[in-house]
């Protein structure tokens, strides 16, 4: 008989998901983690494991038949998916793949009647670049394409949309900007860094004239993912 309770967490030895875990699982939520840990690590579950709760990790692909065996198994209330358009993915095999990710975990909530789908995708790629008189951006701004990961980006997007309309799978897509703190790999982001050099005592690379401007947001974005449900 089918276990009906919980979260689902893909990508969740991640930087990013591997917060979210720790909050899901001080909340009381018992977990479900889903990573094939080509970005993500084990390390970064650390915390949780220790913390103790209910928490099982599945090592493996999103894509594979055996995900929709686990979510036909445990029934999850929610699914979070942080594996979409993940740092690095710059080749169009790698963007085009974040579909089929996506399709893999939308047809399954379809299926087995999961409540909703939260997924986080960078706001650099579904708004472009936003004129300073323009800012803040509206969530419904639309903008010329500017690649494919813009494109995808958006399209994914469309997919949730569709899923919503057409069969009820509930939505929320979270437009980050960049996250920071720890566990973050200091390839992954430059307040990592930075940080890094720091540590090592080396000096940091600095790109650009000094003028350009970022967004920042530090990993307590655990929580507002909490918030999404």
């Amino acid at each position: 008989m089918a276990q009906v309770n919980g979260v689902l967490v893909c990508g969740g030895a991640g930087f990013i998901g591997s917060h979210l875990v720790d909050r899901l699982l001080a909340d009381g939520q018992s977990v479900e983690v889903v990573d094939d840990l080509s970005v993500g690590s084990l390390a970064n579950l650390s915390a949780a494991r220790a913390a103790g709760g209910t928490l099982r990790f599945h090592h493996l692909d999103v894509s594979a038949p055996e995900f929709s065996d686990l979510v036909a198994l445990r029934r999850p209330t929610v699914i979070y998916h942080l594996a979409l358009l993940p740092n690095g993915a710059t080749r169009t095999n790698e963007m085009l793949r974040s579909a089929t990710l996506l399709l893999s975990v939308l047809e399954s909530a379809r299926r087995f009647a999961v409540k909703k789908v939260v997924v986080a995708l960078p706001a650099g790629l579904l708004y472009g670049e936003v004129p300073a008189r323009q800012l803040p951006v509206k969530e419904g701004r639309k903008s010329e394409p500017m690649g494919v990961a813009h494109v995808m980006a958006n399209t994914l997007v469309d997919l949730l949309t569709v899923y919503r309309e057409s069969y009820d799978v509930e939505f929320t897509a979270l437009a980050m900007t960049n996250v920071y703190g720890s566990r973050q790999r200091s390839a992954d982001g430059v307040v990592a860094a930075f940080a890094s050099a720091v540590v090592n005592q080396s000096a940091p690379i600095i790109c650009g004239n000094g003028r350009q401007t970022r967004d920042f947001c530090i990993s307590m974005m655990q929580s507002m993912l909490w918030r999404a449900q």
